[in-house]
């Protein structure tokens, strides 16, 4: 038939290899008229005249076992966020919804087409877009969520106007620091450190790294003017892929090393060999959490005054418990879950 057309309208184009020319005819007509949404798809999106509370029935690709479905949900657009409930008017907090989805430098595919989607009907794919979330660290993929509605074009509206303000803001932003040259480091996650010390953590280590002068006094800062080194390594600590100041503890929870596993380390410790001045430097003692190893990712809360770690380790999730004087962490359960491991940077 010598018809040529993009990629992404490809899924518009009628299937008329082979067919007599009057049954092309037949098609190529039929396909100019408006397309008729599929029994899939049932959005009563309900806009409340602010692109701030956009809000209405969409549906959500999700892995069902090995395969992917749709699920329904209610969706609010909300600030950076968008908010996903099992029900109708089901609430308008974080606390409420089912899911999350922070917008915060995240991106934006109007359309998509049926390569990206292979397991969506072809009469559904122009109603389809798509929302690229970015992750906490670079050792994990960016995330794609796919998205179903007939009220496709207010809700692209309706994210654009959100990103393309929360590029402005962004853009207004002060860049704390700029590693270049010989300082140059594969960051994966900083932390503040006190007396004005940032903490990065990198594949090359833990670097301690002064955010700007220090004061003249006070031990501390003595120690800190008397060091000719902006950047400073931290020697006994590997590889940082995450860390995370405990809440309401002196301590430092990080996954380092090449095998990935969950340590602790108190906060005067890392002080002591941050402000450390002259050789041979002090080395920090790291604390091994029990049975962490290969660790992907973790988080931490306090629950009715007990602090809790819950951990990603090798297909399992493992919560901890803090001792009562809060210096290490004991396991307390064990779940298993079927997930898939990150590739590591």
């Amino acid at each position: 038939c010598k018809v040529t057309c993009h990629p992404k309208c490809s899924t518009s184009c009628p299937a008329t290899c082979g067919l007599p020319l009057a049954l092309v005819d037949h098609y190529v007509t039929e396909s100019m008229k408006p397309p008729v949404l599929s029994p899939l798809v049932t959005s009563s999106t309900v806009l409340s005249g602010e692109v701030s509370k956009m809000q209405g029935w969409i549906k959500v690709l999700r892995y069902v076992g090995t395969k992917r479905a749709w699920e329904q949900h209610w969706a609010v657009l909300s600030d950076m966020s968008l908010l996903l409930y099992n029900k109708e008017n089901a609430g308008n907090s974080d606390a409420d919804a089912s899911e999350v989805l922070h917008l915060a430098n995240a991106t934006l595919q109007p359309s998509v087409s049926c390569l990206d989607v292979p397991d969506v009907a072809k009469t559904d794919i122009p109603f389809v877009f798509s929302v690229i979330l970015p992750q906490p660290t670079r050792c994990w993929p960016t995330q794609t969520i796919y998205c179903l509605s007939n009220d496709k074009q207010q809700w692209v509206q309706s994210l654009q106007q959100i990103l393309k303000t929360a590029k402005v803001n962004q853009n207004s932003l002060k860049s704390l620091v700029s590693l270049q040259n010989s300082f140059a480091l594969d960051v994966n996650c900083c932390l503040p450190l006190k007396d004005k010390i940032l903490l990065l953590g990198a594949g090359e280590g833990l670097f301690a790294l002064y955010t700007q002068a220090v004061p003249k006094s006070g031990r501390v800062a003595r120690k800190a003017s008397q060091s000719s080194r902006v950047l400073q390594q931290i020697l006994g600590v590997g590889s940082v892929q995450q860390m995370e100041r405990i809440p309401d503890t002196d301590l430092i929870v990080m996954i380092t090393g090449g095998d990935g596993a969950l340590v602790s380390v108190h906060v005067d410790n890392l002080q002591l060999s941050a402000c450390a001045s002259g050789s041979p430097q002090p080395e920090v003692l790291l604390n091994k959490i029990e049975d962490t190893v290969n660790c992907s990712i973790f988080c931490s809360g306090n629950v009715d005054g007990n602090i809790y770690l819950c951990a990603a380790v090798c297909g399992k999730i493992r919560l901890l418990r803090s001792t009562a004087n809060r210096r290490r962490f004991i396991l307390m359960k064990v779940e298993l879950l079927h997930f898939l491991l990150p590739q590591l940077c």
